[in-house]
This record gives structure tokens, sequence and C-alpha cells, in this order.
């Protein structure tokens, strides 16, 4: 992910906005992500995806 977010920032992104599964929110939340908010989007049958929407500033200095 370091790799990722310097890539990133090379290109003159400032800041990354991703959608995380519920089993991969702790693994961006270590990563200094911050919880937008919880959502979902429904799919067939009645069932729904729930995600939660991150973002993280990055920070040159890294």
């Amino acid at each position: 992910m370091q790799a990722l977010e310097r890539e990133a920032l090379d290109r003159g992104v400032r800041r990354v906005d991703l959608s995380a599964s519920l089993p991969s929110k702790r693994f961006y939340d270590v990563l200094g992500y911050t919880t937008e908010c919880a959502a979902y989007i429904p799919v067939r049958n009645g069932k729904r995806l729930d995600y939660y929407a991150m973002t993280k500033t990055l920070d040159e200095d890294r």
C-alpha cells in the first residue's frame, strides 16, 4: 500500500477515496483511512452488499 500511495502522490493525487468491504475495513483503519459512512448496494433477492466509504489524505512526507 505504501508503494501505491507513493505512486499516487507522484501522479499528483492528494486524496484516496475507496469502498471497503466489512472484512477489509480494519486493514484500511490501520493504514490511516477514515470511515466517512457505512452504505450498501441492493443486490438480487432482497440481499445487499454492505461496505464503508473511506478516505485518506496523502502526506508528502511519507
